[in-house]
Formats: C-alpha cells, structure tokens, sequence
C-alpha cells in the first residue's frame, strides 16, 4: 500500500486497489435488487436488476455508486420523500450514471457535469461550481502530466468535481464517503491543479486500501503537524506525508524547468513540512510503530528533489512458448502503462452481457482506428503481436477484430476452439487486469483429451498467442473474485497472397 502512494509508483501498485473496490462495490450492488424488493419498491427493483445484470458499470462508478447508497440511506432511515426522489433516476426505465461525465484526454479522469449525487458529502464545506471553462481548465494539467508525472494518467481513475476557491484559496479534497471521486477548483496554473491531482491521488490510494481492510498502525501517540497546525495519529501522519511530499515533487520538477510562481510559492512550505515530520518520525515521537515507516518516508523526502523518471517502455519479448497442442506463444509486453490506461479507460465504457450456459461475460468493442487512447494497444496489436501471430500461423497475418471481456465473479467460458469462424487463424489475449494472482480466471490451453497443457493468468502487461483452428481447444476458468477479470483479445485474419 505505502509503495503505491509513491509519486512515480507502478501503475498496479494502485490500480490492483482499484480493481478490489470496484469488485466490492458491485457484489453490493448485485444485492440491491432484493433490498428493494424488501422495501416493496417492485418496479426499481426489477429495473435496477436488468441493469445489473446487463452493464453493471452503469451503476458501480463513481457517481452510480453514491445513488446507490444514498437510496440504501434513504430506505434504512425511512425517509420516503428522498426515495422516491433517487426513484425518479429510473423513470424512463434505465439509468446510465456514466452520461453524467465527461471523458478527458487521460485515459480514466473524467469530469462531473451533474453534482446532485455528489453534494451530501461536502456540502458542508465546498460550494460547487459548475464553470464553462473546465474542461478546458482540466485538460491543460493533465497535458502537462505527460513531461513532470509520466506515470499518474495511466493509472488515476476518478471523477473531477468542479469546485469555488474558498476566499482566494484554492480547495482540493478526496473523502472515503465518495470513492473515486475527487473535488478540486479549476481556475488554478495548470501546473499547480497537477499538484493538486496528483496530492489527492495519495489520498485516495490510502482510502481505498484503508476500505479494504489494509490497514495502517494506528499507536495512542499524536504528533504536531505543520499543515494542519494541529496535532494528528499515525495514518493522517502518513496521509500528510504521501500527500505533501508527492505535490511538492510536482512542484519542484515543474521550476526546474520553467517559471511558475505559484508553485515555487508551495514548493518550500510544503517540502519543508514533509522533512519536519519525517523528523521528528525519526526521533521517535510516535512511538516503534512510526520508527517501522521512516525508511518510506524518507524516501518520500528523497524522491522529491528526483527529476521526472524517464520512460522504461521497451519491445515486448516472449518468454516462453511451445507447438503443443498447436502453436502458442507467451509475451512480457514492454508497455505496461499502454495496458494500465486501458483498463482505466474501460470504466467509462459501456459494455453488453453475454451470458449462456455455455459462458458468461461482458463484452466491449474497441475501434480498429483513430486516436485516443487505444492507440497504444493498436500499435501493439498491429505491431509485434502481429509478428508473433505470423510466426505461429506460417503466413502473414492483419488484425480483423478487437475487443475487450471483463469477467465478473462466478464467470467462465468452456471448452471451445474458435473454428467456427472461418477466416480467424490466430488470437492474442492481452492481460489487463491488474494485481491478478494465483489460478483465478487463468486461460487455458487443452490437448484432444481438454487436459490443460498451458494456462496463464491475465496479468498486466502480458500476451498469450495462439494459433485457431479446428484442434485449438481452449477454456478460461471460473472467475473467484474479489475483483474481476480484464483481457483484450485481438482477432488476427490471413493476409491474402
């Protein structure tokens, strides 16, 4: 958990947290239908069964999720008059929770349009603040992410709420109450709105990991800290420094190479409360259990004098592979962050379920071309996975397809070869699930007998190819959870002669 607060962690240091939460969140959502038929609201409970069984990410984002529990609110604490007003989301029949966003150019930050499900939590503290210019507002930090935190877009999934400055100060919160969602005033230097972002990342990392039940030590001891003047437990200690120390990373990355007042403005405060606390961790004052995170937090201190860490993307590389039963191929791809923002690009994507009693689940196309973020997965698709594709069909081969399967809990998919389609002659299936362990949801290969003789799992930045045809006998095994299961597959057709 403390590695994935880092500035410049891996991208599935956070985003394997990511994955659980959303796991967990849409197990209570598959519950909903039946606490609402014990609150006799029949006809929503069947309307939200059919969403969830056709795209449950219409209702486990961020925004979905709070309607999701301020109706549970609503029915625990009987009050009629703000159930039937949530009710009303579902009144034409369905209810995408996703259309009250807006893509941004990274790949899984998007912005609210539509805070009605968003101000509970903060109402006490933020006005909001539905500016035109957002938009444009956000999307000039996040360009400027690409050079001073290359590895924050690939992996920061969240919703930006627009928020006033408080008296000229600028406000920027994440709160446990609303998940994947970050509040922030726009009308900041750019560069100072990427401190920010990347300040309330470290935030969220921790939150969720503290929803999980990863917890932090928590000893009776309290420690002055400079940025709330007050005196904090060891987990905000922990909080402050994560957070503090990432924006003045920022800050200080962005003056050595350019001028911007305002961020030399925070950059000493802020690096100098970072080193103060460390300190006195070091000094003892919260107790043995503060002495076991010195060694993460001064290299908190360390990292924040680090030039932005230059890009390790490298050609993929297959490590191994075989021609039994057919021709295969294992890859380690040199694009992990390609993979990373995939999957958080997919959580503002709609998806179709498709469920038999053969397999079961969700499916969502991607283009064949244009820009955006599935470019990077083009190229590779396009690119060496194409190569490998040749080399074990005997013939050139061109992509034909792409798409992409999320495979909830309790999924599966059985024994089939793929020969029904007549001029498929190989697939790739690109792992993009991040944090995947152990046997859960593994790819396999069979032998005439359906005996695995290769399984893998999808794990980020990973490629298995093989070879379709009428001996080309594969499964995916069931699905155990928490979180579910991510793979891009590419359909590769023969390159007529």
């Amino acid at each position: 958990m403390l590695a994935a607060a880092m500035l410049d962690a891996d991208a599935e240091d956070a985003l394997w947290l990511h994955r659980l939460g959303w796991g967990r969140r849409a197990a209570a959502i598959m519950r909903l239908p039946d606490v609402l038929e014990r609150a006799r609201a029949h006809a929503l409970a069947g309307r939200v069964s059919e969403m969830t069984e056709s795209d449950i990410g219409a209702l486990a984002n961020p925004v979905g999720w709070q309607w999701v529990r301020a109706l549970l609110d609503a029915a625990e604490m009987g009050d009629v008059d703000r159930f039937r007003l949530l009710e009303g989301y579902f009144e034409d029949g369905s209810a995408d929770f996703r259309s009250r966003t807006l893509r941004t150019s990274a790949p899984g930050i998007q912005l609210s349009i539509d805070e009605d499900l968003l101000q509970a939590p903060v109402s006490g503290h933020f006005s909001f603040h539905n500016c035109a210019g957002a938009v444009r507002q956000l999307s000039a930090a996040l360009e400027l992410a690409g050079e001073y935190v290359p590895a924050l877009l690939p992996r920061f999934a969240t919703v930006v709420v627009p928020v006033d400055a408080d008296a000229g100060q600028d406000q920027a919160a994440t709160w446990t109450e609303t998940p994947g969602v970050t509040y922030a005033s726009l009308g900041r230097p750019p560069c100072d709105l990427l401190a920010a972002l990347a300040h309330e990342e470290a935030h969220s990392i921790l939150n969720s990991a503290e929803s999980l039940g990863i917890q932090l030590p928590n000893p009776d001891g309290t420690m002055f800290v400079p940025w709330k003047l007050t005196h904090r437990r060891l987990p905000a200690v922990v909080h402050g420094i994560a957070a503090f120390g990432r924006a003045a990373a920022v800050r200080q990355r962005v003056v050595g190479v350019t001028r911007c007042p305002t961020c030399a403005q925070h950059l000493e405060a802020e690096r100098q409360w970072v080193v103060d606390v460390v300190e006195g961790l070091r000094k003892g004052e919260l107790g043995e259990e503060g002495n076991t995170l010195v060694p993460w937090a001064e290299e908190i201190v360390r990292t924040i004098d680090e030039a932005a860490p230059v890009s390790t993307r490298s050609e993929p590389r297959v490590l191994c592979g075989g021609d039994e039963p057919y021709k295969w191929r294992l890859l380690e791809l040199g694009d992990r962050d390609a993979c990373a923002a995939l999957y958080t690009h997919l959580f503002g994507s709609v998806w179709s379920r498709r469920h038999t009693p053969f397999y079961s689940q969700d499916v969502a196309a991607l283009p064949l071309a244009g820009a955006g973020v599935v470019q990077a997965i083009r190229t590779l698709a396009n690119g060496p996975l194409a190569e490998v594709a040749s080399q074990v069909v005997g013939s050139h081969v061109r992509v034909s397809a792409l798409k992409v399967h999320r495979h909830r809990p309790g999924d599966r998919v059985g024994v089939h070869t793929d020969a029904e389609a007549p001029a498929l002659v190989a697939r790739a299936v690109i792992g993009i699930t991040p944090g995947h362990r152990g046997d859960d949801g593994r790819l396999e290969l069979l032998d005439h007998r359906e005996r695995p003789v290769v399984g893998v799992g999808p794990a980020l930045g990973t490629a298995l190819v093989f070879a379709v045809g009428p001996e080309s006998r594969h499964q995916v095994t069931q699905v155990v959870g928490p979180g579910p299961r991510f793979a891009a597959v590419v359909s590769y057709e023969r390159v007529s002669a």
